[in-house]
This record gives C-alpha cells, sequence and structure tokens, in this order.
C-alpha cells in the first residue's frame, strides 16, 4: 500500500477576509503547519490541493469533492490518499496515524467529522466523486454514504477536529495550540 498525504487548501477563505493557508502560526504558514502535521505523521508523499503550486481542480468551484477527484485522478499510483483540511491547526499526529492504521474499507474518518478522512484510490470511490460531481451534490455527507465508509470511534477531544474558518475561530485555536504545546 502506498499512501499519501493531501492538505486541501482550494477554498476561497471569503469568512476569514484572507488566504487561511498563508496565515502564521508559529512562524510558519498554516499550510507548512499541517503539512508537517502529515510528515511527522509518517506519510511521505504530501501534496496540497488547490492554490498556486498544488493540485489543480479538474472540476472548478465544486469544493472539496472536486479537490478529492482531482487529486485521486492525479495521484492513481497511491492505493490510500489522506485528506486534511488546512484550516485544522489541533488535529494532531496521533490522530493522522489512527486514522492510517486501518485501510479495508473505501473510506474512513472519525464519528462526527467528515475530516480529516482517508479513501481508497479506486474505481468504485472516483466514480462515486465522478457522479456526485455530475449531479452537483457536492456534500462529503454524500460521498461518505456512496461509499463503503468505516466510522471510527473518537476517543480525542472534539475541540481538536475544530476548523478555523473566521478569524475569532483562527484567534481562539491558535490560543489553543499555545495552550497544548509542551
Amino acid at each position: 500500500m502506498k499512501i499519501a498525504g493531501i492538505v486541501l487548501a482550494g477554498g476561497q477563505s471569503k469568512r476569514m477576509g484572507q488566504d487561511k493557508s498563508m496565515l502564521k502560526i508559529q512562524n510558519k504558514t498554516l499550510l507548512q503547519h499541517t503539512s508537517d502535521i502529515l510528515s511527522k505523521s509518517g506519510i511521505e508523499d504530501i501534496y496540497t490541493s488547490g492554490g498556486e503550486d498544488g493540485i489543480q481542480d479538474k472540476h472548478p468551484d465544486k469544493g472539496p469533492v472536486g479537490g478529492i477527484l482531482s487529486s485521486l485522478l492525479a495521484l492513481n499510483e497511491h492505493t490510500h490518499l489522506l485528506f486534511l483540511p488546512v484550516d485544522m491547526p489541533l488535529i494532531t499526529q496521533l490522530i493522522i496515524q489512527e486514522l492510517m492504521n486501518i485501510r479495508k474499507n473505501d473510506l474512513q474518518h472519525f464519528e462526527n467529522n467528515n475530516f480529516p478522512l482517508i479513501i481508497k484510490n479506486n474505481r468504485s470511490t472516483r466514480e462515486a466523486l465522478e457522479d456526485q460531481i455530475k449531479n452537483n451534490k457536492l456534500s462529503i455527507h454524500e460521498l461518505l454514504q456512496a461509499v463503503n465508509t468505516k466510522i471510527l470511534i473518537l476517543n480525542h477531544k472534539q475541540e481538536l477536529f475544530m476548523n478555523t474558518n473566521t478569524p475569532q475561530q483562527w484567534e481562539m485555536a491558535t490560543r489553543r495550540l499555545l495552550e497544548l504545546q509542551p
């Protein structure tokens, strides 16, 4: 099995008012921080979906579903892709490693959280995503219902899965990250 880590960074950051991936956290961009989490988790092949230098969406303006499909198509030599949005700064290495431990289903994620998720790069998952885009059904929830999904029990604090979409959420997350540092 060959796994790649994908940082989802193709959003428009409208609510944040600036590109979230370029926000600074501990002297690093949020994009670098997120990539580092994947790297420290043991993933060697790390890519970005969206942004200037990332994997470009084959179906623009289709949200994470478009980014996931474009990544699966671009990285067909990988059997599994683990997706982590750039705006989840509190996710830990331990959470990513737990998600990678079992890869029997087409898709796995933690209960009550769509991301991070690991998805098998096979025809059935790509076809499910293509159908969603064709029918303009762009929610991750619909993807979770369309493929063989395993929901993992959450043994971590829910706050670690927090998205930072607004300046207020960003401030809260950076404060919390500083508190969690050893």
